[in-house]
């Protein structure tokens, strides 16, 4: 089929090869140029054992394994500033897996306090409360690190491990109460 001399089903095939050639140039890049090196330099880190990287509704979600017994804030600290400095502002989520049932089941039991804590600033509470759960579990090596984030913790037991960051998504509001502000 031709229009004025320009047969129609070249322009249609090249429209289709530039389309095809952008989507598929787009793709590489993205595999070459931000996932594989953003899950050798996460893998280089002493203490990961699995990266995969996630994409979707345009932000980049980190899902990871960490070895046993391990320094989960330290390495978290780590794992998320090479994850801002590789990705920038289209970082999502980063997402620690865990696959020991037993401990689950203990930080399950557990996180009701560390919610607790969280939402009445009473950390050493929290604190006391968590090792007394963690005993009442048979679990004796337990870590709990606070900062202006979140919570961490990690449960250690028969060689296994267990870690969770917990949000500290609070909003302050500050209200004034009495008379005009001068000052």
């Amino acid at each position: 089929m031709e229009y004025k001399g320009i047969k129609l089903y070249i322009v249609l095939i090249v429209m289709l090869t530039v389309i095809s050639l952008f989507f598929v140039g787009k793709s590489l890049y993205r595999i070459y140029n931000i996932e594989k090196p953003i899950k050798e330099e996460l893998l280089a880190l002493n203490g990961v054992g699995y990266v995969d990287i996630v994409k979707k509704e345009g932000r980049v979600d980190i899902y990871l394994t960490l070895l046993p017994d391990q320094d989960f804030f330290a390495i978290y600290q780590e794992i998320e500033k090479t994850v801002k400095n590789k990705i920038g502002n289209n970082s999502g989520d980063i997402i620690i897996l865990n696959n020991d049932k037993t401990l689950e089941d203990v930080y399950h039991r557990i996180h009701f306090a560390i919610y607790e804590g969280i939402y009445t600033n009473k950390y050493l509470e929290m604190e006391r409360n968590v090792k007394e759960i963690a005993a009442n579990e048979g679990i004796k090596d337990y870590k709990l690190w606070v900062d202006n984030d979140a919570v961490y913790i990690q449960l250690n037991k028969n060689n296994k491990s267990f870690y969770k960051r917990i949000p500290n998504n609070k909003m302050y509001i500050s209200t004034r109460i009495g008379g005009d502000y001068t000052g």
